[in-house]
Formats: C-alpha cells, structure tokens, sequence
C-alpha cells in the first residue's frame, strides 16, 4: 500500500510541523545524508558541519534547538537541546539564558560530573516532566 500524506503516517496534523519535516527531507536530500551515521558525520565533521548546518537552518522552523536534537538522535554525545525545561530549570540561578550560553552551562555540568551532557538533559528534563 502507498501512502503519500506522510501526516496520516505519523499522525501530525498541524501544517507548520510537516512543513519543517519536508523542507527537512529536502535539505537531507540535498546533502545526501541517507542514514544516521551520515547525519551524525554531517554534524561533526569540522569539514561538513557549517554547510550543513547552514542548509538545515535554512529551512523555516529550524533553529539551533533542532539541530541539536538531530545531533542527539545521530548519537553525537556532546550536545544538549536547550529546551523550555532545560532554561526553565536553569533560570532558578543563571542570568544569561541564552541558547548558546546555556549549552556551555550544561555541557561544563555534565563534565564536572563525568556524565555525557545528554544525561544532564535527560536528567533534567525528567526531573521536570514526571511528577
């Protein structure tokens, strides 16, 4: 069976969202990213990331946040997806809550500790999620 409304597939209704996932779509295309490792490569590699990113960012609705995220999700350890959670929690003792300043922040954290940083996110996020 063909399906071509990938909004049935995965059940997302609002346009804003399937837009991002198709320009998304097109910018992997357009960088021949086929898999998670070539995403992840795209990511980290100090060759490929500022093209890369610079083409993912292109796409509307696409920030440093998901970028981020994408670097999760293609197991690339070093990055944190500063959400709402994330500044809300730290927004109880640090004054800049920039999305860059508090990557650093939480990034510092997770080495001081000896955790990867996407433990620190993780921590954190459930820690204000669950009741």
């Amino acid at each position: 069976m063909k399906i071509d409304d990938i909004g049935a597939v995965i059940r997302w209704r609002r346009p804003a969202k399937l837009a991002v996932l198709a320009g998304l779509t097109a910018a992997m295309t357009d960088l021949e990213i086929e898999s998670i490792s070539d995403l992840g490569r795209h990511l980290v590699s100090h060759d490929l990331r500022p093209a890369s990113v610079r083409r993912l960012r292109a796409v509307h609705g696409v920030g440093p946040k998901t970028i981020d995220h994408l670097a999760i999700l293609a197991c690339v350890t070093d990055r944190v997806a500063i959400d709402r959670h994330l500044v809300q929690f730290a927004a109880a003792g640090v004054a800049d809550l920039s999305y860059d300043y508090l990557q650093r922040i939480y990034i510092a954290a997770a080495i001081a500790r000896g955790w990867t940083p996407g433990a620190v996110d993780a921590a954190v996020w459930k820690h204000l999620t669950e009741p």
